[in-house]
């Protein structure tokens, strides 16, 4: 995880440098840490079954310690989340078959 812009550059250099493995060329998706709590939404077609809490470790590996069955949502924040959910499954064309989101 890199904390500024200066640490992407040499970190994006150094996966890009001469020394990369990869048989095809190599490309590097950058996205903005997302600060809040984590959650995990079981979805069985297309309704949401369980929304859950994760609980999970420091930086920079954030490992999954455990998880808070059901989440300690209000009904309002269970409707957002089971509808943002829905709703990537849906612009992703994944919708109709088991899935977990986090």
């Amino acid at each position: 995880m890199c904390r500024d812009a200066t640490e992407l550059a040499e970190h994006t250099t150094y996966l890009l440098g001469e020394y990369h493995i990869w048989p095809s060329t190599p490309r590097i998706l950058v996205e903005e840490f997302a600060q809040g709590p984590h959650f995990s939404v079981d979805i069985m077609g297309t309704q949401v079954v369980e929304i859950c809490a994760v609980q999970g470790g420091p930086p920079p590996h954030f490992a999954c310690r455990g998880y808070t069955h059901p989440a300690p949502l209000t009904d309002e924040e269970c409707k957002r989340i089971a509808h943002v959910s829905l709703g990537c499954m849906q612009a992703l064309n994944l919708a109709g078959a088991p899935r977990s989101l986090s």
